[in-house]
């Protein structure tokens, strides 16, 4: 082993703020000051709180090794030293402390590993963002007829938002009513929004919430509520889709444009489906 030699304490104190050690023989009479004087030192740096001390001394009594224990000695070895002793006992702290610096290696490996995986995931989710938002933009700007706005909006909201998408907007007499549909999974994915020819009114409760969306222009995460009001007549008509019974919460965003309020999407998804960051993605496309 590499072994250091100090003749007192003071110059044991001063390898001790330049190395680092597996183990410290300390023997109990020194000049200057002596072995335990030099321990209480010792223990008072952070890099040698925790290291081993093993005094070395011709004879100890109860008062000086409890004083010693106090003081973090893990043993005491008699002088005159037997060697095969003293290096049986020196070669478990040299291998325990080797296996602590291999521990603190591969913990700083993994922090690292951790730390590239989050980074990379960031740098991927974020080209995911840019290039989802980017295709949001053409398909958005692509037509100014309404209906086909709708479509589109409903189109890019499923699934990357949500599970279903509606998207309602207000009539020349301030009602709100649904105009476009898009349900996950529920149809094949090469079908695209349901337009609804006969559109449906919002229910009483959707009405009043999307209402204060569009007047608070802040996207709202609640509670899933009824979406459109009972439909005239004996039945829904067939281009009404069948709609989820599982969705459990929904986001409110509204569609305004300068102080003018054109009404909401309204997205859908099960309970705890929309992350903190579904807010930030939203207020982009909407």
């Amino acid at each position: 082993q590499n072994i250091v030699s100090a003749r007192s304490g003071q110059e044991a104190l001063k390898y001790i703020l330049e190395m680092e050690f597996a183990v410290i023989l300390l023997d109990v009479n020194m000049p200057d000051i002596d072995g335990l004087e030099t321990a209480s030192l010792i223990r008072q740096y952070k890099k040698t709180a925790q290291t081993p001390i093993l005094f070395i001394t011709a004879y100890v009594d109860e008062a000086q090794a409890a004083k010693g224990y106090a003081l973090g000695a893990v043993d005491y070895i008699s002088s005159p030293v037997v060697p095969g002793v003293l290096r049986s006992k020196v070669k478990v702290f040299v291998e325990l402390h080797r296996m602590n610096r291999q521990l603190q290696q591969q913990a700083v490996e993994r922090e690292a590993l951790v730390r590239s995986e989050a980074a990379r995931t960031a740098a991927e989710g974020a080209t995911r963002r840019a290039a989802y938002l980017a295709d949001a933009s053409r398909r958005l700007s692509m037509s100014l007829n309404i209906d086909a706005t709708a479509r589109a909006l409903a189109d890019i909201a499923v699934p990357g938002l949500g599970d279903m998408a509606a998207v309602s907007l207000l009539d020349g007499h301030g009602e709100l009513h649904c105009r476009c549909l898009k349900i996950s999974g529920s149809v094949d994915t090469s079908v695209g929004p349901v337009l609804l020819e006969c559109q449906r009114e919002l229910s009483p409760s959707m009405a009043e919430r999307v209402r204060q969306a569009m007047r608070s222009r802040e996207i709202a995460f609640l509670p899933a509520a009824e979406l459109c009001a009972a439909a005239p007549g004996s039945s829904p008509p067939p281009e009404w889709p069948e709609l989820p019974v599982d969705h459990e919460e929904m986001a409110l965003c509204p569609l305004v444009a300068g102080e003018q309020q054109l009404g909401a999407l309204i997205l859908f998804g099960k309970a705890g489906g929309f992350a903190q960051a579904d807010a930030a993605l939203l207020s982009e496309v909407v």
